[in-house]
């Protein structure tokens, strides 16, 4: 009878996972066999901030870097012939324009590091 049992409970469970494994995705079976329905979660796509906030403050330092390296006369005059050509140009002097704290970041690099080697 004990060989018997083992061969029922093992059914059994067969039984039980394919039932389980054809419900939907948002019904779920309590331990004591209550078929309980969960509530669906709403797809809500994030905005991965810390990637944001990282790629904001490497394009800060390359432009302090950049106003460090040129100097800050020499960066603005390159800027002012970008802001004179073609449209793509123009976004790429507005980009990279001179923002206090990319001035900022390039006067610390100065009292830090000294002027750039020429």
């Amino acid at each position: 009878m004990d060989h018997n049992q083992n061969r029922f409970q093992e059914r059994v469970g067969r039984i039980n996972r394919s039932s389980a494994a054809r419900l939907p995705s948002n019904v779920h079976i309590q331990s004591d066999g209550l078929i309980v329905q969960r509530r669906r979660r709403r797809f809500r796509p994030g905005i991965p901030w810390r990637s944001v906030v990282l790629a904001v403050f490497c394009c800060l330092m390359l432009k302090g870097f950049m106003i460090w390296n040129q100097g800050a006369d020499s960066y603005r005059d390159r800027l002012t012939v970008l802001d004179g050509g073609s449209m793509g140009q123009q976004i790429a002097a507005r980009l990279l324009s001179m923002d206090p704290a990319s001035v900022w970041i390039s006067e610390q690099m100065t009292a830090f590091l000294g002027p750039p080697p020429q």
